[in-house]
């Protein structure tokens, strides 16, 4: 029987962003119009061992 281990994996940098995006057409949830949200972005530098 092989015993199979999962590579190392370390964390080096983190980095989260946020930006406003305006819709082009707003949408409708019900009696409520979106026009606006806010998008999320994260950047994740790591490093695997082997």
């Amino acid at each position: 029987m092989t015993s199979s281990m999962s590579p190392r994996i370390a964390l080096r940098e983190i980095a989260l962003y946020e930006r406003p995006v305006a819709f082009v057409r707003p949408f409708r949830f019900g009696a409520v119009s979106v026009t606006a949200a806010p998008q999320a972005f994260v950047r994740v530098l790591m490093e695997v061992e082997g």
